[in-house]
């Protein structure tokens, strides 16, 4: 809840900001409106870490202007304040929205977008504090029991591609991209060094540490079990 709420206020007072510089005044409810917006945005990033970039934009620059819609109908309309009257633009909508302003509502994702994930890594690297050396090494050897079953890293391998790239990744965590293809492709063991530093690049907390680091291939697991019982 504090981190939404984190959110919410950069949102708030960076569109107020923005409008200020763009027109040169701004009103009250456009902070309500700017942190509903980034809020939004920031949760896509979180529930859809795997999306494209160009996905969580248009995401959220479908939201702004269904924000937009309300927010114009009810402070300009409703209550008559006049915040804004885009009446003179083409392809506008009662003078609330406009096509041209969901385009730059579309482009301003991108840099919002950008925000969120380090807003995200910077909380996730709070939390990684009990989730110290320790804590990693002993999910390493919780697992070293199935040692002969690798690692499951489809998810990860998901998550690095619509992050930074594997190259990036491999550079970022201090790995060889050779050997970071490896591990990624036989399942085989990150160093607890590696782990800690990819949670931090990548925003994860505990939990997404263990599920994308330390699950195994459960239907080799099993294969290999029904073998054995049937021996």
């Amino acid at each position: 809840m504090f981190e939404y709420l984190m959110v919410f206020l950069l949102g708030g007072a960076g569109y107020c900001l923005i409008e200020v510089l763009w027109r040169g005044f701004t009103h009250w409810s456009m902070a309500l409106a700017g942190g509903g917006a980034l809020a939004f945005i920031y949760h896509i990033g979180a529930r859809y870490p795997e999306s494209a970039l160009w996905q969580r934009c248009a995401a959220g620059g479908l939201m702004i202007t269904l924000v937009e819609l309300i927010a114009g109908f009810v402070v300009n309309i409703l209550l008559g304040w006049g915040v804004w009257d885009y009446s003179e633009l083409p392809l506008n909508f009662m003078g609330q929205i406009s096509a041209l302003y969901s385009l730059l509502w579309f482009l301003i994702c991108v840099p919002a977008d950008a925000i969120c994930r380090g807003v995200r890594r910077k909380f996730r690297k709070l939390e990684l504090g009990a989730w110290n050396m320790s804590v990693v090494g002993k999910r390493r050897e919780d697992c070293q029991n199935d040692s002969y079953i690798p690692f499951d890293y489809k998810t990860l391998k998901l998550r690095i591609r619509a992050f930074c790239g594997e190259a990036r990744f491999a550079a970022a965590v201090g790995m060889n991209p050779g050997r970071l293809a490896r591990v990624l492709d036989e399942g085989g063991e990150f160093t607890q060094g590696e782990i800690l530093r990819a949670a931090a690049l990548l925003g994860l907390d505990g939990p997404e540490v263990t599920e994308l680091f330390f699950t195994k291939r459960v239907k080799e697991k099993q294969q290999k079990q029904n073998i054995s019982d049937e021996e």
